[in-house]
């Protein structure tokens, strides 16, 4: 069998790995009324990257790693490590608007609470002390900056308050992220779920 030849410039690119994580979403049903605050949002900021598809919605709790496929181990360990979990159901108040500014051509434009969701911080600090537990101790992470991803734009936009984004927390779903399947977006997977009390 003869190899590819090396032409240069036309290296095959690498595929960067996906990324698997716990995370918080918003219900089908309220989907439509969440774009539309969006698609208004980003208009009144005058944004114009590619907004992030509404399946990819979401507010990640824990970070599990990038992987080409996910691991049978740390999808069972972080199965069992949610499954251990019990709080109440809450809602999610998302009020404010701003750009993570980072070192590349676009940034984060997200949305997240004003003050602090007391139910929220407790579902972290919970979650984390079961991964702690079921061997995911290498991905708890005290630090927890919780926010909504937008989309990403060239535009930095300061810190502002919106018209509030609401929409209520009744599952916590473990989520295998496929990146870079279309212009700006990825494609989720939800491997798995667990309804809050």
């Amino acid at each position: 069998m003869s190899e590819q030849p090396f032409l240069p410039g036309l290296e095959v690119p690498q595929r960067s790995p996906d990324a698997l994580f716990l995370a918080l979403t918003p219900q089908v049903p309220d989907l439509p009324r969440i774009m539309d605050s969006i698609h208004d949002l980003r208009a009144s900021v005058g944004l114009r990257g590619t907004p992030l598809s509404s399946g990819c919605l979401h507010i990640s709790m824990y970070y599990l790693g990038p992987y080409f496929e996910p691991p049978k181990e740390i999808v069972a360990a972080a199965c069992a490590a949610a499954a251990e979990v019990s709080t109440s159901s809450f809602d999610m108040i998302l009020d404010h608007a701003l750009t993570f500014p980072r070192n590349a051509r676009t940034h984060p434009f997200v949305l997240r609470p004003g003050g602090e969701i007391v139910a929220l911080m407790e579902l972290h600090g919970a979650l984390g002390r079961v991964m702690a537990r079921t061997g995911l101790n290498r991905w708890v992470d005290r630090h927890f900056t919780p926010h909504m991803t937008l989309s990403y734009d060239r535009q930095i936009i300061e810190e502002r308050a919106v018209e509030t984004v609401r929409w209520p927390v009744n599952e916590l779903v473990l989520i295998y992220s496929l990146r870079g399947r279309g212009p700006g977006r990825n494609e989720h997977i939800h491997l798995a779920r667990w309804p809050l009390r």
